[in-house]
C-alpha cells in the first residue's frame, strides 16, 4: 500500500520512516487536506491521510521484511501513541523542571527531533533498550519521580 502524502504527493519508502504520530488538526495543517498522521523521514516530516495505526502497521510489515524489529511505542502527553524506530532513539532525555507537567514526564530523541512523552524515564529507558537504541540509565533521573509526584499533587 502506498501512503497518500499531503499537501504535495511524494514517494516515501515506508521502511525509512522513523517516527509516526497523529496530527493536531488545524494547528499543523489545514483540515481540507484530510491529514491524519505526521511521519518523520530523516530530518524531514510529512503528513498523510491514513490513520496513525494503519501507517505504523505498514511500517512494521516493511521492517519485518527487512529483518528489523517492529516500531517501538510510547505515549504522547495527550494520551495518543507515538511509534518510533527504537534502535535510532536516545533516551530518556533529561527535562528541566519547567518542562515537566501537563502529562509530560520524560522525552526521547531521534537525531534533532525531541519527543516529549507521558511515560516515566524508566519506562522510556526500557523501551529504547529493548529496541537496542541508546538507553540511558534511569538512575540518572533519581529525584525526577519525586519532582513529577510533587507537581501532580499541586495540580490536584
Amino acid at each position: 500500500m502506498r501512503l497518500t502524502i499531503v499537501p504535495h504527493q511524494t514517494e516515501i519508502n515506508v521502511g525509512s520512516i522513523s517516527h509516526v504520530r497523529h496530527i493536531v488538526k488545524r494547528l499543523e495543517l489545514p483540515e481540507e487536506f484530510g491529514a491524519e498522521t505526521r511521519i518523520q523521514v530523516g530530518g524531514k516530516h510529512y503528513y498523510c491521510t491514513e490513520r496513525p495505526t494503519v501507517v505504523a502497521d505498514l511500517i512494521d510489515e516493511a521492517r519485518h521484511a527487512d529483518g528489523r524489529q517492529a516500531l517501538s511505542r510510547l505515549t504522547l502527553p495527550g494520551g495518543q501513541p507515538v511509534w518510533f524506530a527504537g534502535e535510532m532513539a536516545e533516551g530518556p532525555v533529561r527535562l528541566t523542571s519547567g518542562e515537566i507537567g501537563d502529562g509530560i514526564h520524560s522525552a526521547f530523541r531521534i537525531g534533532d527531533l525531541l519527543t516529549r512523552v507521558r511515560d516515566m524515564p524508566d519506562e522510556v529507558a526500557e523501551v529504547i533498550k529493548a529496541a537496542k537504541g541508546k538507553a540511558k540509565k534511569p538512575a540518572e533521573f533519581v529525584g525526577l519521580s519525586r519532582q513529577i509526584a510533587r507537581k501532580s499533587t499541586k495540580a490536584a
